[in-house]
């Protein structure tokens, strides 16, 4: 076999010239976990990697794994643009795929679908935005396939608060086959610097430590940090469901402004909420398009009501912000939407905390569909704003007013079947409240 020579793309050492990207390049750990701040140089240094392991090994099967084919697309550019100059390497456009002469394949792959990623034994495999994916694509699909050949791995991206990236960072650091960096935007030395502290002053101090330092103590202000994908996302089969209820949210005064959000799930008989249906829209037109949501929801639910058995409710709760009375009039001939009775954000938040809890029996009273995205993303993002004057203590009891449309939505929903009576009391305590004649 004669060896294929390419000069590859060359990989930065880092403001101090002694780190950046080669620091990481030199370390011969099998497994690596890289958190870095935005345009710090990570899909360089993937396709870097995948490239140089493709040349030096034959037969190889390289996976570049990343939340969607849209996330991938920059790795898949600069793959292919490589794959281009190697002579004789075979780049299949509809594929997605780099095959050189050497027999190696580099596949980019989606893992939206983590079951589609079964069956494959794998070299390296480079998952791009680990922390935007589920743990099971890591844990139950891919490392098994690490296994026959011994297989590397590497993680890169950004910090998204304490999910499973971050225990698996901590676990990572009593391991000897692995190796962790956090590599903050201003580590690539050609970003200029005054532009990271034109963009600190203008950005929010909390998402700035997250997005530009890679700092995971950015999820201290995370508000539902007992949220983690590993544990809330629904693994078994839909459970029977006693009643359903709804939540929904117009982040405006007037009709069909700004993103809508809602929220619909089912709650079993030992009061275990699962997140169903999720809607999140803006622009023209989204009225109509949430009004039809909420239509198919009704609609979904009483066919899991009649598969379950179980007699559907005459009419489904919906709860919404208050504020929006005049939407609320507007629907109330089709839908049940109760308003919401103007509790303090603080409380609310608590019910949604004393949810997500594990209880003694291993299980939270919280879950949500893995076909969902929009939720798990909401309740990651969701913050408080920096510390104040004392580090130690947050800087107000309210969380930031960005993006938390969803979040709202699923407040109303949850103080709704958490702080009031749905239907008749006694119907729902039966022997434990007196019967009154």
């Amino acid at each position: 076999m004669v060896a294929t020579a390419i000069k590859l793309p060359p990989l930065h050492k880092g403001r101090d010239g002694t780190g950046g990207q080669q620091q990481i390049a030199d370390d011969n750990a099998r497994f690596k976990i890289i958190i870095c701040g935005r345009r710090w140089g990570k899909t360089t240094y993937g396709v870097w990697e995948c490239i140089r392991t493709g040349l030096t090994k034959e037969k190889a099967l390289i996976w570049w794994i990343a939340p969607s084919y849209k996330v991938a697309m920059p790795g898949w550019v600069m793959l292919r643009s490589l794959g281009n100059m190697i002579p004789g390497a075979d780049v299949r456009e509809g594929d997605r795929m780099v095959r050189l002469t050497n027999g190696t394949e580099i596949w980019i792959k989606s893992a939206d679908d983590p079951d589609s990623l079964r069956g494959e034994g794998l070299d390296l495999v480079v998952f791009d935005e680990p922390s935007q994916t589920r743990e099971r694509t890591w844990s139950e699909v891919i490392r098994p396939s690490l296994a026959d050949k011994r297989g590397r791995a590497i993680f890169i991206g950004t910090p998204k608060g304490k999910n499973w990236v971050f225990h698996l960072w901590n676990l990572a650091q009593k391991h000897p086959a692995w190796s962790t960096y956090k590599k903050p935007t201003v580590d690539n030395p050609f970003i200029d610097e005054q532009e990271i502290e034109d963009i600190k002053v203008n950005e929010l101090p909390a998402i700035f430590k997250q997005e530009y330092e890679a700092d995971f103590g950015a999820s201290q202000l995370q508000v539902y940090d007992q949220f983690e994908r590993r544990i809330h996302t629904w693994q078994w089969e839909i459970p029977k469901f006693e009643y359903f209820i709804g939540g929904l949210d117009f982040a405006g005064t007037t009709i069909g402004s700004h993103k809508s959000a809602g929220i619909f799930g089912g709650v079993t008989a030992d009061d275990m909420m699962l997140e169903l249906f999720e809607f999140e829209s803006y622009g023209s037109g989204v009225t109509e398009r949430q009004v039809n949501w909420m239509a198919e929801c009704e609609a979904k639910a009483r066919i899991l009501c009649k598969r379950s058995k179980h007699r559907a409710p005459e009419t489904f709760i919906w709860r919404a912000d208050k504020s929006q009375s005049a939407f609320i009039q507007l629907i109330n001939n089709q839908f049940s939407v109760v308003p919401s009775r103007g509790e303090k954000i603080p409380v609310g938040i608590e019910v949604i905390q004393r949810r997500l809890m594990v209880r003694g029996d291993g299980r939270a009273r919280l879950y949500y569909s893995p076909d969902l995205h929009y939720f798990p993303d909401a309740m990651e993002r969701y913050r408080y704003p920096d510390f104040g004057d004392d580090e130690n203590k947050r800087a107000s009891e309210y969380p930031l007013k960005v993006n938390d449309d969803m979040v709202d939505a699923v407040r109303y929903q949850i103080e709704g079947a958490d702080m009031y009576v749905i239907g008749d009391p006694q119907q729902v305590y039966g022997q434990t409240l007196p019967t009154v004649r």
